[in-house]
C-alpha cells in the first residue's frame, strides 16, 4: 500500500485526475466528500460552525447553506482558518479511518485541497500536484460550475499558489491544455509509477526524468521532502543522515533513538503503519530475523532493519 497525496488549487482540475486514477483501480479517500460528510445535521462540526460564523448560515431544514458560509470565511485570512479549525482535525481523523480501512489496497488516492497547507503531504509516499494559471482556472470555474469571477479568483488566493505547491510534489501534472492531454497523462502517470510500485527492483535513471511534457517526475528538493516523512514517522527529534550521491535513490540513516521505535531497533505497530503509508516495506532480510541476536548489527551494536519504499521510478531506503 502506498497514500499518493493529491492537491491543487480549486479550479485545477484536481477533482479529474482523481477520478481518472480511480479509474484504474486506486482507493480514493476524498477530502471534499469527508467534509460534506462531517457537516451533515447533528455533526458535532456543524454546531461549531453555526456558532463561529452565525446561525444564519443554515438553511431551514437545518443543513448547511455552504455558498453563505464560503461568502463569511474567505472574506480574511483569519476567518479562513477559522473554518479550518474546525473542520481539518475531523477530515484528517475520518481519513486516516479510510486509510486504515483500505490497508490491503495498493494505491490509495488522498484527494485533499489543503492537503500542503495542513502538512498532511509529509504522510504520503508520493504527492502529486496539478497545476494551472490563474485565469485559466477563472475560466473554468465560470464556465463550468457557475462561479462570479470575482467569487473565484478571491477563492483561488485563499489557496496557495501554485508556486508555493510544487516544492512539496513529487509529480506535477499541468492541466494547462485540453482535457485529453490530462487524462493522457494521468495515464501515463499510472502506467509508468503509480501500477508499478512495489514490483519494480532496477532503477531506470531514464524514467526519473518527464515521461510527457505535462507531467513532470519532480526530483529538485526530494532529500528536503524525505527528511519531512522521516521525521513525520520517527517524530521531530529523529536525525536522518543521507548518504551517497544525492542523485541517486535515497538512502537514509535514522537515529535508532527516534521516536516511536522504543531504541530497541524495531519498530512498533504505529511506525509501521505509519511506513505503510508512505509505500515502505521490510526488506527480506530482516524480515528473517526472528530475534535479536539473529538481526544483522550495525557499528553502534543496535540490530539494523531495512526500509525500501517500493516506487519504481525514485526508490529511497531507511536503515534504522
Amino acid at each position: 500500500m502506498v497514500v499518493v497525496g493529491l492537491t491543487g488549487g480549486i479550479g485545477s482540475g484536481k477533482s479529474t485526475v482523481a477520478k481518472r486514477l480511480s479509474d484504474h483501480g486506486a482507493i480514493v479517500v476524498d477530502g471534499d466528500k469527508i467534509a460534506r460528510e462531517i457537516v451533515q445535521p447533528g455533526e458535532p462540526a456543524l454546531l461549531e460552525l453555526s456558532e463561529e460564523f452565525g446561525s444564519d448560515i443554515l438553511m431551514s431544514d437545518g443543513s448547511l447553506d455552504r455558498k453563505e458560509l464560503a461568502r463569511r470565511a474567505f472574506v480574511s485570512e483569519d476567518r479562513t482558518e477559522a473554518l479550518n479549525a474546525i473542520m481539518h482535525p475531523r477530515i484528517h481523523e475520518r481519513a486516516y479511518e479510510l486509510f486504515r480501512a483500505s490497508a490491503d489496497a495498493s494505491i490509495v488516492v488522498f484527494d485533499m485541497p489543503l492537503l500542503i497547507e495542513n502538512n498532511l503531504d509529509r504522510m504520503c509516499g508520493l504527492v502529486v500536484v496539478v497545476t494551472v494559471d490563474e485565469d485559466t482556472r477563472v475560466e473554468r470555474l465560470v464556465a463550468q460550475r457557475g462561479f462570479d469571477e470575482d467569487d473565484a479568483r478571491q477563492r483561488i488566493r485563499a489557496q496557495l499558489s501554485d508556486a508555493d505547491r510544487t516544492p512539496s510534489a513529487d509529480v506535477i501534472v499541468d492541466n494547462s491544455g485540453t482535457p485529453d492531454h490530462l487524462l493522457e497523462s494521468v495515464d501515463k502517470l499510472w502506467d509508468s509509477r503509480l501500477a508499478q510500485w512495489g514490483r519494480v527492483t532496477e532503477h531506470d535513471e531514464s524514467a526519473s526524468r518527464e515521461t510527457d511534457s505535462l507531467v513532470l517526475f519532480h526530483r529538485q528538493g526530494r532529500q528536503q521532502r524525505f527528511r519531512r516523512r522521516a521525521e513525520w514517522v520517527f517524530g521531530p527529534e529523529a536525525d536522518v543522515e543521507f548518504g551517497g550521491d544525492p542523485d541517486k535513490p535515497l538512502v537514509a540513516s535514522v537515529s535508532r533513538h527516534a521516536s516511536g521505535e522504543g531504541g530497541s531497533g524495531g519498530v512498533d505497530g504505529s511506525t509501521r503503519e505509519k511506513l505503510s503509508w508512505l509505500g515502505f516495506s521490510r526488506q527480506s532480510g530482516s524480515e528473517a530475523f526472528q530475534s535479536d541476536d539473529q538481526r544483522v548489527l550495525d557499528d553502534t551494536e543496535y540490530p539494523l532493519d531495512v526500509w525500501r519504499s517500493g516506487d519504481p521510478i525514485d526508490p529511497a531506503t531507511i536503515r534504522l
